[in-house]
């Protein structure tokens, strides 16, 4: 993985609440650890209510997407690989989380500018709820895997500790469309993920756009997992370089990738054609979005 220059979430083998909680009672910078904790584990008692603290979901994934400029946003991978975990109540305050893998014990990991999530801009944990994250060696032992707060633990499903335990999947990525069209034409931008090892694994992309008359908006998260040599084509409509507030002008998407690759572009460039001859390809298309 690769150290980012400037600064996502959902993940592989996503679980419920399957798992076993125990216990007594109750613009943007680089994601930051705190300082570790002891390699003590707590001492688990006996007695208390363990439905107090409600996790719903646990998600392995290569990185996160997030703010990282004041108008875009792009993919974190500052960490072998991540740990999200999905608290719905009652939960702690934020740096009071831990995860033990692979015999060390790591704390929670935080992004000054919060998340990316469904076109929500600075998701966070706050009152007792939200994602917490954790950024973690890309493989280790999860034989020991378990979240602790306080003097309780939630351990992980199997599926989750089988995903900490595996390198991570590669995935081949390309964005495609129109190279120019005309004023009647409404494009369609695709994006092509193809997972090319031989374990199933999630991908984590983050899409802007520049133009017509804005430098950088962000425009969505583009995520899901893929089967070992599965295929996905994510089909999104792409705004038009014909505006009724300006002159014709080129637009730019910009997909940002996991890895040491910065990323993916496609420029649309408007003509004066009124028609233009189609590149069409919409059998391919899996699933859509519009800005």
């Amino acid at each position: 993985m690769r150290r980012r220059h400037f600064l996502g979430l959902c993940g592989s083998l996503v679980a419920g609440t399957a798992g076993c909680l125990q216990g007594t009672d109750g613009p943007a910078d680089p994601p930051e650890r705190r300082t570790d904790r002891s390699s003590t584990p707590p001492t688990t008692a006996s007695g208390t209510d363990p439905s107090a603290v409600e996790i719903t979901s646990a998600a392995v994934q290569p990185g996160v997407v997030g703010p990282n400029t004041p108008d875009s946003i792009g993919v974190f991978d500052e960490f072998g690989q991540y740990l999200v975990v999905q608290v719905a109540r009652a939960g702690p305050a934020y740096d009071a989380f831990d995860f033990r893998f692979d015999g060390q014990l790591f704390p929670s990991t935080t992004l000054q500018s919060g998340l990316y999530r469904d076109d929500e801009w600075g998701v966070r944990y706050s009152d007792g709820s939200g994602p917490v994250l954790f950024g973690l060696p890309e493989t280790g032992d999860a034989s020991d895997a378990r979240l602790q707060f306080g003097d309780r633990t939630w351990e992980p499903p199997q599926p989750v500790r089988d995903r900490l335990e595996a390198p991570l999947p590669t995935f081949d990525v390309t964005m495609r469309g129109p190279d120019r069209v005309g004023p009647d034409r409404d494009p369609v931008l695709l994006v092509t993920v193809t997972n090319e090892s031989d374990r199933s694994g999630w991908y984590t992309l983050a899409l802007n756009r520049s133009g017509p008359l804005i430098a950088s908006a962000p425009i969505r998260r583009i995520a899901g997992t893929l089967e070992p040599g599965e295929e996905r084509t994510i089909s999104h409509d792409a705004r038009s370089p014909f505006s009724p507030d300006a002159d014709p002008s080129a637009v730019t998407y910009r997909l940002d990738v996991p890895g040491e690759d910065r990323g993916r572009s496609h420029t649309i460039e408007p003509t004066e054609r009124t028609k233009t001859p189609g590149w069409t390809d919409e059998g391919t298309a899996t699933a859509s979005g519009t800005e």
